[in-house]
């Protein structure tokens, strides 16, 4: 056994296996060394089992790319295009530039932010969204900045805001996905 056999058999073994198995693996293999190394008294094993890399957990937290700019550029068309409210318009278009800039979750996160905490948030100098625990999908309380073309956008949607055109469901809210979906 040498210092490369055993690199290289981890590698393949960590390309063929799960995180389950692979740590099931590490913690074996480390063990083998130390025995091996108690009974021959040779140095190497305890060695080899230093270079020994414990397995990784894939992240949740990364994320492909979904969505790339033409798609927002069409879909901010899109919407402008219907056959609706100025009201409308701004808070979804507001919405989307949002999402897209933040990447927070349509349903998770943005669809749970309200009128006063998106006005709070443009009001600040730099304009910073506070984000609880209880609404993100994570549970991880942080800090979101607006993207610098919404603040603008966000204004003139908060100045236009009439609770009146609002469904009893979304009002109050900054940005509701599902009031979206239906007229589109």
């Amino acid at each position: 056994m040498t210092k490369k056999k055993l690199m290289e058999f981890q590698n393949w073994y960590k390309a063929n296996y799960e995180y389950a198995t692979q740590c099931n693996y590490h913690s074996n293999i480390k063990n083998l060394l130390e025995w091996l190394f108690k009974k021959t008294g040779n140095p190497e094993f305890r060695e080899m089992k230093e270079i020994l890399e414990p397995p990784r957990k894939s992240s949740k937290k990364i994320n492909p790319i979904l969505i790339r700019e033409p798609d927002i550029h069409n879909l901010i068309k899109a919407v402008w295009n219907t056959d609706t409210t100025l009201q409308f318009k701004l808070k979804h278009i507001a919405g989307i530039l949002f999402a897209a800039y933040t990447g927070q979750r349509p349903q998770a996160t943005i669809g749970k932010l309200t009128l006063e905490e998106f006005r709070e948030a443009i009001q600040r100098d730099p304009p910073l969204l506070w984000i609880p625990e209880e609404k993100d999908k994570e549970r991880l309380p942080h800090w979101v900045p607006p993207p610098p073309s919404g603040c603008g956008l966000g204004e003139s949607y908060l100045d236009h805001y009439d609770p009146e055109l609002e469904r009893e469901e979304t009002k109050g809210l900054a940005f509701s996905y599902y009031s979206m979906r239906k007229p589109l």
